[in-house]
């Protein structure tokens, strides 16, 4: 289902950071309840190979970064290690997605982050014009072309899904 501004979507930091890049966007809402990617992207009409998931990684030392990878993937911490020079890359704990990075651990995004984080882009992302991503809403996803999220957030792209 597309939304519009005026169909009760609230907004988020994401949404207003995009809208300043002067991103062309559309909002996707899916259905509630639903906690299977596949099958949430099959109901709102979302080919699977384009969904990507934001992850918040944590390293030995504390220190965090972001990766957005296929849905249908998973983080490949070693490659991702070697690459940003962390070590001990896992994923981050529930409790520290929100006060990281400003968003619920089912609505994470790339864009509108509290604070500034390492960001890495599996290069799948880079295969398909538009993608969709977590909008930092819940059963909200933004579709939006991939060049446009390469050149808004700069982030670093390499094979880092397995």
């Amino acid at each position: 289902m597309d939304l519009k501004k005026e169909d009760n979507v609230p907004s988020s930091s994401a949404i207003l950071q995009i809208e300043s890049f002067g991103i062309k966007y559309r909002i996707v809402k899916l259905p509630p309840g639903i906690h299977c990617a596949s099958q949430s992207a099959e109901v709102a009409g979302i080919p699977i190979q384009r969904a990507f998931k934001t992850l918040l990684l944590k390293s030995k030392f504390d220190k965090f970064l972001l990766c957005s990878l296929p849905y249908t993937q998973q983080v490949d911490t070693k490659k991702l290690s070697i690459v940003s020079n962390l070590t001990g890359l896992s994923m981050a704990p529930r409790a520290d997605i929100a006060p990281i990075i400003g968003f619920e651990c089912n609505a994470v995004s790339p864009f509108g982050l509290c604070q500034a984080l390492p960001y890495y882009v599996d290069n799948q992302l880079l295969e398909d014009r538009l993608v969709y991503l977590g909008s930092g809403i819940s059963d909200v996803v933004i579709e939006l072309s991939s060049v446009d999220l390469l050149n808004s957030l700069h982030p670093v792209c390499g094979d880092f899904s397995k």
